[in-house]
């Protein structure tokens, strides 16, 4: 486990990643905080697998989060975090039930000695 006290980001960041949970849970009526979660387990356990759902025609609301997520990582590197992406192949690699495919990777968080 990594712990919160080692990982430490900017003020900026961290407001982004509340300002982003706001906007999405105000948007999809109730309060997931998507953002926030995926952040904690990140600085936490030093990996999340985080993804989406892709369809034809409308945005699912778990692209609008993964969108925000990406912005956040940007964020976090800027801050001097390095993260490290892998894409996970999925076996089901055809449209879910409601339509749309699911995609997620797994990001790790690089710990530096010294």
């Amino acid at each position: 486990m990594i712990g919160h006290s080692v990982i430490s980001l900017t003020d900026k960041t961290n407001a982004y990643a509340d300002k982003a949970d706001i906007a999405l849970n105000k948007a999809a009526g109730w309060n997931e905080n998507a953002i926030r979660s995926n952040l904690n387990r990140l600085l936490e356990f030093g990996k999340v697998e985080v993804g989406y759902r892709s369809c034809c025609g409308s945005t699912d609301r778990t692209q609008k989060q993964y969108s925000k997520w990406l912005l956040v990582l940007k964020k976090m590197r800027a801050d001097g975090l390095e993260v490290f992406e892998e894409v996970v192949k999925h076996d089901n690699a055809y449209a879910t039930i409601s339509g749309g495919f699911w995609h997620s990777t797994i990001y790790t968080l690089s710990i530096k000695e010294g």
